[in-house]
């Protein structure tokens, strides 16, 4: 089966780039149950697989995005598709700027849940914009 280059996020650990079967089935194990996939916010060649059920489940922050106030709960890929929908490996450049982003974005703490990360995501946004009005 073929692999290909994707980024993992995985509870308390930092994103790392890694090799994934190209399998629906590989995809689900990652993440620990049934998947949904949501479009990157900033770059829309990038899909997020994440577990549809992860809040339910209680699993705890992994990423955020305050771009569209979401906090990815579990294990989370990212990965890339070609024109015909099938997945395909990141470029060098996807890869490398995943990983520059995601060091400002993911949870290294597997204590902290969705809730707390989402308050704390809209108290920091909250701050900013107060900090821009002086």
């Amino acid at each position: 089966m073929e692999k290909c280059k994707v980024i993992v996020k995985k509870i308390g650990a930092p994103a790392e780039e890694t090799l994934l079967e190209n399998t629906y089935e590989a995809k689900k194990e990652l993440v620990g149950g049934a998947i949904s996939y949501i479009d990157h916010p900033l770059h829309p060649d990038i899909q997020i697989v994440m577990n549809r059920e992860g809040i339910q489940q209680h699993l705890p922050a992994t990423v955020f995005f305050d771009e569209i106030d979401f906090v990815i709960p579990g294990n989370c890929v990212f990965i890339t598709h070609n024109e015909e929908g099938e997945m395909i490996s990141l470029s060098d450049e996807q890869t490398k700027m995943l990983l520059e982003d995601l060091k400002d974005r993911e949870f290294d703490d597997d204590s902290i849940s969705v809730a707390e990360a989402f308050w704390a995501m809209k108290q920091a946004k909250q701050f900013k914009k107060d900090m821009n009005m002086e």
